[in-house]
């Protein structure tokens, strides 16, 4: 209860569109992202050129053949690179999850203050003692009778007519 009290207050504090721990990430990523050059080839996938490896965007798909921002659902190093060729904001290439209105919502609810345990009213006990005995259940499908007991035992008998 408190827990969640604390949160909600917090997030009135946020800023932006992305929370503030996945901000620092996405500028993390920014920086490995400097040694990537993007090779664009005019239709929705790009390739993306770094040390010793190369990967391909899709930028349709929001995927890239690194598979982190399949994964994560933050666009990975190679992902930013063609994000900001291509003049688009990162904040609109991120997984809803990440972003600040999600966490708003996710903390919008409140739980109800309840008494002490000693303040709660008696229940009976459960246990062996308040078991009823069970007698049975019993289906009559095509002239036959199926009775499941407490057991799960099933037993057929058939009806002569």
């Amino acid at each position: 209860m408190k827990r969640l009290y604390k949160k909600k207050e917090s997030t009135s504090k946020y800023q932006g569109l992305i929370c503030p721990k996945i901000e620092k990430k996405l500028n993390d990523i920014r920086l490995e992202a400097a040694v990537f050059r993007p090779n664009f080839s005019g239709g929705p996938k790009v390739s993306i050129e770094g040390p010793g490896r190369s990967f391909i965007m899709d930028m349709q798909k929001g995927s890239c053949t690194c598979r982190k921002w399949d994964l994560t659902g933050l666009p990975c190093p190679h992902a930013l690179v063609s994000i900001h060729e291509n003049g688009d904001r990162v904040e609109d290439n991120v997984s809803v999850y990440y972003k600040v209105e999600t966490f708003k919502n996710v903390y919008s609810h409140f739980i109800n203050s309840t008494n002490h345990e000693d303040r709660w009213p008696d229940v009976m006990n459960g246990g062996e003692e308040s078991r009823q005995e069970s007698t049975g259940v019993e289906c009559i499908q095509d002239g036959v009778v199926v009775q499941v007991t407490d057991v799960d035992v099933a037993y057929l008998v058939t009806i002569d007519s």
